[in-house]
């Protein structure tokens, strides 16, 4: 009986050791974890965010562009005005036939800006709505990796205490089976 209980004593710290490295371990383990996971996220975030920004400044390059385009559009109708407006004045035989040239030459002026502002405002708006969306779906990523995380350290939080109770139960058993010990011996 004294052997059992002389190796009860020895095995019960042991075990009790054995039991703390394994959670330390396990803990280091799950922190590794936990910070290659936000490395992830931050790279995978300043990778979206670059994106963003890269298409962001194209879609305000070509809105630019096209700005440009439109105010050479009409510089070059504004030009054909004048031209039409000097034959007209210098031939009165064909004031009636230039006449219609100005009226169709500002009118195509007005149609190429037109729609060179409304493709403009398009691209505009579709940029600001990719940008809108890839914004969005980020934030939906990182928020459904949150939740994962959160979820694996709660199954792991509870691990951990039913290890804790484990440990408890043996303590408890060490103790009754000790006084069973002295119990038994006093007799």
């Amino acid at each position: 009986m004294n052997g059992l209980l002389a190796a009860m004593a020895v095995a019960n710290p042991v075990i009790t050791a054995l039991l703390t490295i394994t959670i330390f371990l396990e803990k280091d383990k799950i922190k590794k974890r936990s910070e290659d996971l936000e490395a992830a996220l931050k790279s995978g975030n300043q990778e979206l965010v670059q994106t963003v920004a890269a298409q962001k400044e194209n879609f305000e390059n070509i809105a630019s562009r096209l700005e440009e385009l439109s105010k050479d559009s009409a510089k070059s109708a504004e030009t054909f005005v004048g031209l039409s407006t000097a034959l007209t004045e210098s031939s009165a035989v064909s004031a009636t036939a230039l006449n219609g040239v100005t009226t169709g030459l500002e009118e195509h002026s007005k149609s190429v800006k037109d729609l060179v502002t409304n493709l403009s405002t398009n691209v505009s708006t579709t940029a600001k709505t990719s940008i809108e969306s890839l914004t969005t779906k980020s934030t939906d990523s990182i928020d459904a990796l949150s939740i994962k995380s959160v979820s694996s350290l709660k199954a792991i939080e509870e691990e951990v205490k039913k290890v804790q109770t484990a440990q408890i139960a043996v303590a408890d058993a060490v103790k009754d089976l000790q006084e069973t010990l002295k119990n038994t011996v006093s007799i």
